[in-house]
C-alpha cells in the first residue's frame, strides 16, 4: 500500500502487465503501463488501434487476460462491484446515456448505484455530498437544463456535459474518458481542461484516449501511442515534445 511520506505522483495507482483484450476479429495488446496516483496518462492512434477497446476491457466489457494493478493489489475480476465502485468512465459518444431521464433523473440514478458499494452508515453523507457536487458541476459547467425536459433534447454539448456530472460527482478514484470533448464547444473544453488539472492535483489515476496528440501533449503526463492493437510508443510527455507532432505521428505509422 502507499506511503503518506512518498510524493503522490510517485505512489502506486493503475497497473497494467501483460494486458491483453478482444473483440471478435481483433486483439489488443499485450500492453503494460502504469498510471500513478496523482497523473494522466493519454491513449493516441489512429482509428482501429485499440484505444477504445482497451477502455472498454477494463471495464470488463469486452474479455482480457493479463495482470491489472490497483495500489500494489491485483484485480482479479473487473466486473466486480468493488473495482467497478472505483472507476468512472466517460464514453466518446454523448449519446450513450438514459435518454428518456431527466438530467437530475440521470445523476440521481448514478449517484444511488455508487451508494449501493458505500457501507449503510455513511450513504446519508455521502449521498448529501454528490448532490453537492451535482450542483457545484451544472455551475461550472454551465449547464442549466428545464428540468422537466428529458436528455434526449439536449445539445450533444449539454449530453457531454450531463455524462461528466454523472462520472465526477460520484467521486471515483479511477477516471477513464474516451475523447471526452466530443460534443464540447470552446469554452466547453476549456472547463474540461481545467476539471482534469484539478483531478490530477487532488490524485485520482487518469486515464484518456483521444485522436489529438497536441491535446494528449499538453494535457497528460505520459502517452502510450498504439498501432493496430500493439504499442508503438509509451513515453513521458516531456520526452515526447522534443520530436514533435510530425516526429510521434511516425511512430505511429
Amino acid at each position: 500500500m502507499n506511503d503518506s511520506n512518498t510524493p503522490l505522483s510517485e505512489r502506486a495507482g493503475l497497473d497494467l502487465g501483460q494486458f491483453v483484450a478482444r473483440r471478435r476479429q481483433f486483439t489488443l495488446g499485450p500492453v503494460d503501463f502504469e498510471v500513478p496516483l496523482g497523473s494522466t496518462l493519454a491513449l493516441v492512434g489512429p482509428n482501429g488501434a485499440g484505444k477504445t477497446t482497451l477502455l472498454r476491457a477494463l471495464l470488463g466489457q469486452l474479455p482480457s487476460n493479463g495482470q491489472v494493478k490497483w495500489h500494489d493489489e491485483n484485480v482479479w475480476d473487473l466486473t466486480d462491484p468493488s473495482w467497478r465502485s472505483i472507476v468512472g468512465y466517460v464514453p466518446d459518444d454523448p449519446n450513450e446515456i438514459l435518454e428518456e431521464c431527466t438530467g437530475q433523473e440521470y445523476w440521481a440514478f448514478a449517484i444511488g448505484i455508487r451508494l449501493r458499494i458505500i457501507d449503510r452508515a455513511a450513504r446519508g453523507h455521502a449521498a448529501a455530498a454528490m448532490l453537492n457536487d451535482v450542483a457545484n458541476l451544472q455551475a461550472r459547467l454551465t449547464l442549466t437544463p428545464d428540468d422537466s425536459s428529458p436528455i434526449a433534447e439536449y445539445s450533444l454539448g449539454m449530453k457531454k456535459k450531463t455524462q461528466l456530472i454523472s462520472v465526477l460527482a460520484t467521486r471515483p478514484e479511477i477516471v477513464i474518458m474516451d475523447e471526452p470533448r466530443n460534443g464540447l464547444d470552446p469554452i466547453g473544453i476549456l472547463q474540461l481542461e481545467e476539471i482534469l488539472n484539478e483531478l490530477r492535483e487532488s490524485g485520482k489515476a487518469v486515464l484518456i484516449a483521444t485522436h489529438d496528440i497536441d491535446w494528449a501533449l499538453k494535457n497528460s503526463d505520459h502517452i502510450l501511442g498504439l498501432r493496430d492493437g500493439t504499442v508503438a510508443f509509451n513515453d513521458t510527455t516531456v520526452n515526447l515534445r522534443t520530436r514533435g507532432v510530425d516526429g510521434i505521428v511516425e511512430m505511429m505509422r
